[in-house]
């Protein structure tokens, strides 16, 4: 599509098919009665497709089910500099690696009991959240199906795995 100043040097059929371009774009807005010019800022129109969103700039995206949105800035900024300092001190990374379950659990634990003792030595809920975090991401992102006693399997209660790795494997 040309920009205005590019319409002067438009041959007739050009321009017409211009216009029509532009006439079909503003009849994409007549969605559920609703007219371009009687939009605001900020307005949302749904699209035809119901998991898209169609913006009065014309922009689409498509609907996101949860509310990301929602989640307090702090939390994630906390949790961040945890993982930070994680991956400084051992790999970045690393706790994907597998941690058997009771580890995790204690951790947590440990975290938030210091918490509630008023420790300040170190971000015990940011750690706490690390944690949860972990417990999370081995119960959903690795479709595991797997119970704590199918875990707790796969380690001894030293927290060594049946194959560990050493420093520099």
């Amino acid at each position: 599509m040309s920009s205005q100043s590019d319409n002067l040097d438009l041959s007739p059929e050009e321009l017409r098919a211009e216009l029509e371009y532009v006439h079909q774009q503003k009849a994409r807005f007549k969605l559920d009665g609703v007219e371009l010019e009687n939009l605001k800022p900020g307005d949302v129109i749904p699209c035809e497709d119901p998991s898209f969103l169609t913006f009065p700039t014309g922009a689409q995206r498509e609907e996101i089910e949860f509310r990301y949105d929602l989640i307090c800035p702090e939390l994630l900024r906390r949790l961040a500099i945890v993982l930070y300092q994680g991956a400084i001190k051992y790999a970045p990374d690393n706790w994907a690696r597998g941690l058997p379950y009771h580890d995790m659990l204690n951790h947590l634990i440990r975290h938030v009991s210091m918490y509630a003792k008023g420790l300040k030595d170190e971000d015990h809920l940011g750690h706490a959240l690390a944690n949860i975090m972990f417990l999370i991401h081995f119960e959903e992102e690795c479709h595991c199906d797997q119970t704590r006693q199918e875990n707790e399997a796969r380690f001894d209660r030293t927290g060594s795995s049946p194959n560990p790795r050493r420093d520099g494997d």
